[in-house]
């Protein structure tokens, strides 16, 4: 279950706030087809769970995974 934790100071506010732009235009950018598959099911578990460990070694991957990306597979409009 998702909780409201982060809106309890400008710190988290600002971070989620700047990650979520961050989501919304790699999603609109690159295809990340490939992280959705690989991650999604353990994605969920850290949701479901509120598993802060699960979420951070999520976070550590997958971003160095779109950085790869980012390099390699920009979409063309």
């Amino acid at each position: 279950m998702l909780s409201n934790f982060w809106i309890k100071s400008d710190e988290t506010i600002n971070w989620v706030y700047n990650e979520t732009i961050k989501a919304v235009n790699l999603a609109l950018n690159y295809d990340l087809s490939e992280i959705f598959e690989k991650y999604g099911d353990n994605i969920q578990l850290a949701i479901n769970e509120s598993n802060e460990d699960l979420a951070k070694e999520l976070y550590l991957e997958i971003n160095k995974e779109i950085e790869l990306i980012k390099t390699t597979k920009k979409i063309e409009i």
